[in-house]
């Protein structure tokens, strides 16, 4: 588990995604066992497809969990004057949390933020696969990887949550926050 803070102004991209390679040690342990049991088939699976799995695992899965986390972080950089945040990652779940909680519009836009980049890749790589490689496995598994983040703007998860509070908070008529 790990449970920082640390100052916004030195996070940068290539942090986060080292937070997230990081974080997901068990990840890398069942992908890793994933593709020495695609091997170990004795020739069934080729080369190709073991890198393939690998390629989509750290281009798809990492990558996009990188960004998402980090367009989270850039957006508190430019709403709000916070200067520190919290990482929490446990298991499966990456999280960044104000110190300091933000209401209103500001969350709204926050929690959207994060997934928003990852969804518009995804239907960027559906359209190139669509139109132009429409039966490339590689485009259409990277496409799901980043599409998948969709799920975010659900209530179960910590930004559809995040969402909810928002709305509840310009129900009330509150948005005075930083």
């Amino acid at each position: 588990m790990i449970d920082e803070v640390f100052a916004l102004e030195n996070m940068t991209f290539l942090k986060t995604l080292r937070y997230v390679l990081k974080g997901f040690k068990l990840l890398h342990i069942v992908m890793l066992i994933l593709a020495l049991g695609l091997f170990a088939l004795d020739g069934a699976v080729d080369f190709f497809y073991l890198f393939t799995l690998l390629f989509v695992y750290v281009v798809g899965i990492l990558l996009s969990i990188a960004i998402h986390e980090y367009a989270h972080l850039w957006s508190i950089k430019k709403l709000t004057t916070h200067k520190q945040v919290r990482i929490v990652i446990m298991k499966a779940t990456f999280s960044i949390r104000p110190l300091v909680k933000i209401k209103g519009i500001k969350s709204i836009i926050i929690a959207f933020a994060g997934p928003l980049p990852c969804i518009l890749i995804g239907i960027l790589l559906f359209l190139v696969r669509a139109h132009w490689r429409e039966h490339d496995t590689v485009l259409l598994l990277l496409g799901i990887s980043y599409g998948i983040h969709i799920l975010s703007f659900w209530p179960f998860s910590g930004d559809g949550l995040m969402i909810i509070s928002g709305l509840i908070d310009l129900s009330k008529g509150g948005d005075n926050n930083d």
